[in-house]
């Protein structure tokens, strides 16, 4: 956006509350532009900044924090790079946005020892290379956090916490991404109490001994997802006993928790549970299922209803939005349908299925063919056409409706 087309959107857009998001490359405009914007300062709604020049970031919320913001609800600043201990960043929001919200940081933060989270903040997202999480969670008061995200945080202190003593009465949803990197995240979850916790998220491989014996962990908690873990798998129920949905995000942490050998669950474990769901499934990653098998038996024995199990097929482009045909997809399907039917409501995701034949005259008769699967596979879709239970996902979508009461104003500038 020119700067003349700013100036004529901010004059237009009257009164309305403004989305802006800045990305700052060079310095030539900034001052201009924060001249134009910041006489609405009022007006601004949410605030997105993409920086990697750390002269720039610092220089614009020196300006920035000498003005009050008492609409913005929604703060993001993405790629922070290598800031002093001076950095006017900690200084900047808690002032400046009384009514702040949603608070996201991502980016390399060196010294964050003077960080401290608004008491306001309802939904904190801390994506951060090097940053003392662990003093940054104790040091602020989150009294009324509803969900917290945490990835990409590397151990630098060794710091310890006590355990259960970060209250956040109000936590509703915690993921927590590691990307590989070693974090202290076992002494994280240990020092949380989060009694209305419902959605609990953990990429990685997680110690089941932290969970502890006496009391279950997380009582309230409806939605799990899991990568894996180590230690006795009767532990995960019994630090999740209200589970409805469980999703495990590799094969290998169903064969941990269905394997006998590891201590398996048992039919009582879970008796409320709607839906398991395992991804990324391939031939050679079956391991799981006579487990599988044995404590899906064991729940029908004991009248427990009949669960929604999903399983989702591993394809190396998905993540791209590219879907490859395997040629085992359909073998994959016929095992899971051999074993499982009758003992649970499967459901399939993402199934590649390759070699599928279509001829015929569409009025009049229509032939497919699909190889490697079941008998009874092409009668199983064709009775979810007739009886309209299948969903198409060809076509172009119709654009989304905006309501009146949602009308607001953007204003992106890129410098």
């Amino acid at each position: 956006m020119s700067l003349l087309k700013l100036k004529t959107h901010v004059t237009r857009s009257s009164e309305t509350p403004l989305d802006i998001e800045i990305q700052l490359w060079n310095e030539p405009l900034l001052n201009t532009v924060l001249g134009a914007l910041i006489p609405c300062a009022h007006r601004w709604r949410s605030l997105v900044i993409h920086s990697v020049n750390h002269e720039l970031l610092k220089n614009m919320l020196t300006t920035m924090k000498c003005t009050t913001y008492p609409s913005l609800t929604h703060l993001s600043i993405r790629s922070i790079w290598n800031n002093p201990p001076s950095m006017t960043l900690w200084q900047f929001y808690p002032r400046s946005c009384p009514r702040l919200e949603h608070l996201e940081l991502e980016g390399h933060v060196e010294f964050s020892s003077v960080l401290e989270v608004p008491p306001g903040v309802t939904s904190l997202s801390l994506s951060l290379w090097d940053a003392e999480v662990l003093s940054i969670l104790q040091r602020s008061s989150l009294q009324k956090l509803t969900s917290l995200f945490i990835s990409r945080w590397e151990r630098k202190s060794g710091m310890q916490l006590r355990s259960n003593s970060i209250h956040l009465p109000l936590l509703e949803t915690f993921v927590f991404k590691t990307g590989g990197v070693p974090t202290q995240s076992d002494v994280l979850i240990k020092a949380i109490v989060a009694p209305k916790l419902a959605y609990f998220e953990y990429d990685s491989s997680i110690n089941c001994n932290i969970f502890g014996t006496r009391t279950p962990k997380f009582p309230n908690v409806v939605h799990v997802v899991l990568q894996g873990f180590e230690g006795p798998s009767a532990a995960v129920p019994f630090a999740f006993p209200a589970a409805r949905h469980i999703d495990l995000t590799h094969p290998m942490a169903a064969e941990s928790l269905f394997s006998p050998t590891n201590g398996s669950i048992t039919a009582i474990d879970w008796p409320h549970l709607e839906s398991l769901t395992i991804r990324d499934v391939a031939i050679s990653s079956l391991d799981f299922l006579d487990g599988l098998v044995r404590w899906l038996k064991a729940r029908r024995n004991m009248g427990i209803l009949m669960l929604l199990a999903r399983f989702a097929f591993y394809n190396p482009g998905l993540d791209e939005g590219v879907v490859t045909a395997l040629p085992e997809a359909g073998s994959i399907v016929t095992i899971l349908y051999e074993a499982l039917h009758g003992l649970c409501k499967l459901e399939w995701v993402d199934v590649p299925l390759a070699g599928i034949v279509l001829s015929g005259t569409l009025n009049e008769s229509l032939r497919l063919t699909v190889p490697n699967v079941y008998p009874n596979f092409i009668e199983d879709i064709g009775a979810a056409i007739t009886q309209r239970r299948i969903r198409s996902s060809a076509g172009s979508s119709r654009p989304k409706r905006v309501c009146k009461d949602d009308y607001h104003s953007v204003v992106t500038m890129g410098l």
